[in-house]
C-alpha cells in the first residue's frame, strides 16, 4: 500500500500558528494491520472502504467517530484537487488569534482560483469550549484555520461531492458491490461528509446501539463479504482501487498500484515510447 501523499497547497501569505499536533486518527486501528471478521475493528475497516469508495477519497480521508464516517481535511483536501484541478488556492484572514490556552480564535478563509474568487469569506472558529479531544487542547489557532479551510471546500464543492456521491452508490448497486440496504446506509451517513468534516465535530455520541452493525452489515454484501486485511490505492492521486483493478495494474505496469485513470495514462505514455 503506498503511503499516503501530504495534500499541498499554495498559501498566499504565511500564518503563526502552534505547530500541528499529532492527532488520533479515529479509526486507524481498523484500517491498519490484522482484524478479526465480525469484529468491531472490520466493521469500521468494511465501512472506511466503502464511504472512501463512494466519495472517491483515499481511506486515510475518512474517519470513524461514534460508529458514523466522516470526510477529514486530506479527503477534503483531495476533492478540492481533484475539482480544481489543483488551481485552487487558500486565502486566510486573520479575525482573533489566540494567544493563550483560554482564548477564542477566529480565521476566515476563501478558495480563489486563476485570481479569481470561487467563494466568499468563510469563518472558522475555535474555542476552549469546542475542543473535545484531549489531544488538540490549547490548540485553538490550528483547529479554527483547519474548520475555517474546510468550510470554504464545502462552500465551494459540497453539492458536487454529494451528488458524485450518490453516482457511485448506484454504479455500486448495479455492479453489486453493495446491497439496496447498504446502499440506504451510506447515504444516510456517509452522506455526513458532504456537510460536516470530522474538524466541526466536538464529541463522540452514544446512540445507545451498534450502527453500522445494524445498518450497514446486518445484510452481507454480495461481494467481500470476508473483511481482507489489504487496502489498495493509486500511487498516483491515493484514489481507492478493487483487489482486481490493484492485480490488472501490478501486473501490467512493473508491480505500480494505478487508478483506472492513471492505468489509461500509463498505457497512453507506454505506446507513445513504442512509436519512437
Amino acid at each position: 500500500m503506498s503511503k499516503s501523499k501530504k495534500v499541498a497547497v499554495k498559501k498566499v501569505y504565511s500564518v503563526n500558528v502552534k505547530k500541528d499536533k499529532k492527532e488520533t486518527w479515529a479509526g486507524s486501528q481498523a484500517l491498519m494491520g490484522h482484524v478479526i471478521p465480525g469484529s468491531k475493528e472490520a466493521k469500521e475497516r468494511q465501512l472506511i472502504k466503502m464511504t472512501s469508495a463512494v466519495l472517491n477519497v483515499s481511506p486515510f480521508g475518512v474517519n470513524i467517530l461514534g460508529s458514523l464516517p466522516y470526510i477529514n481535511k486530506l479527503g477534503l483536501g483531495q476533492k478540492s484537487l481533484q475539482y480544481g484541478k489543483g488551481k485552487d488556492v487558500f486565502v486566510y484572514n486573520w479575525v482573533q488569534r489566540a494567544l493563550n490556552d483560554t482564548d477564542k480564535a477566529i480565521c476566515e478563509c476563501k478558495v480563489v482560483r486563476d485570481g479569481k474568487d470561487i467563494t466568499d469569506w468563510v469563518t472558522g472558529e475555535c474555542s476552549p469550549v469546542t475542543i473535545k479531544m484531549g489531544t488538540l487542547k490549547g490548540y485553538q489557532n490550528h483547529m479554527a484555520q483547519t474548520r475555517a479551510k474546510n468550510r470554504a471546500i464545502l462552500e465551494a464543492y459540497a453539492v458536487q461531492i454529494h451528488e458524485e456521491m450518490i453516482e457511485n452508490i448506484g454504479n455500486a448497486i448495479k455492479s453489486k458491490d453493495i446491497t439496496e440496504k447498504q446502499a440506504e446506509a451510506l447515504i444516510a451517513h456517509s452522506g455526513k461528509a458532504t456537510s460536516t468534516s470530522i474538524e466541526e465535530v466536538t464529541e463522540e455520541k452514544s446512540t445507545g446501539k451498534d450502527t453500522i452493525s445494524n445498518d450497514i452489515f446486518h445484510y452481507e454484501p454480495v461481494k467481500d463479504a470476508v473483511v481482507d486485511d489489504v487496502i489498495h490505492v493509486c500511487a498516483k492521486c491515493d484514489c481507492p482501487v478493487t483487489e482486481q483493478e490493484a492485480a490488472y495494474s501490478k501486473r501490467m505496469f512493473g508491480g505500480k498500484i494505478l487508478c483506472r485513470e492513471h492505468q489509461a495514462k500509463a498505457k497512453a505514455v507506454l505506446a507513445a515510447k513504442k512509436k519512437k
